[in-house]
């Protein structure tokens, strides 16, 4: 049954609030959005025509520089969970590039502690590559006593793709490229998390992370 009324108003209001979007359409590093930081690397736009909002994360060319940008305890960035105000999905949709699949270490998704270098931390949800392991995505959840992993066996590359991470209570789901690569049901945290992009060079040459979209939606 249709809801009247200004309860609708509220509700609107309220989702609005705990959704995130960040086209990265703007030409200045947004400081009431992300934090940014790491050892000589940086985080700029690219402004050229092929990828008109496409923004770089980048490393610095020593080995085991790392760059970063997160969203913990930023103006009009969130924490995000389906374990609390009466909802049961949190859904993070993002677009990513890198520049090399040799060398290079990453993480991207959602997070408790803030990283500054690259490892995999405990409570966290999250894509990540290392190419110490393999040249692959893989897929990782910890609640702070246990993880579960996953290697996708999608290979690294320089392309463009789309990664999506559809958290629930019972379970997290890992797309890429809208195909599911990897579903874990047990180690879900069930603490607020926040965004995180961070990459490492694992060589004396700098790695680059393109951002050109992230949304996140509670459902």
């Amino acid at each position: 049954m249709p809801i009247h009324g200004s309860g609708v108003a509220l509700l609107i209001d309220r989702l609005s609030d705990l959704n995130f979007y960040d086209e990265f359409n703007h030409l200045a590093e947004n400081t009431d959005v992300w934090t940014c930081g790491g050892d000589g690397g940086s985080f700029l736009f690219e402004g050229i025509p092929e990828h008109p909002t496409k923004w770089t994360l980048k490393t610095g060319n020593v080995i085991d520089n790392d760059y970063y940008i997160h969203g913990h305890a930023v103006k009009n960035n969130k924490r995000f969970t389906p374990f609390e105000e009466g909802y049961t999905a949190v859904s993070l949709e993002t677009r990513v590039q890198f520049s090399s699949v040799a060398d290079v270490s990453a993480v991207l998704g959602f997070l408790n502690v803030v990283l500054t270098e690259y490892s995999l931390p405990n409570i966290s949800i999250l894509f990540f590559v290392d190419t110490v392991l393999s040249n692959t995505f893989r897929t990782r959840t910890h609640d702070g006593l246990a993880e579960e992993a996953t290697d996708t066996l999608v290979a690294l590359d320089t392309d463009f793709h789309v990664f999506k991470i559809l958290v629930t209570r019972a379970s997290v789901l890992f797309y890429i490229d809208g195909v599911l690569v990897a579903t874990h049901t047990a180690n879900i945290p069930q603490y607020p998390l926040f965004l995180e992009f961070l990459i490492r060079t694992e060589a004396a040459a700098s790695k680059n992370m393109c951002l050109d979209f992230v949304h996140v939606e509670v459902i």
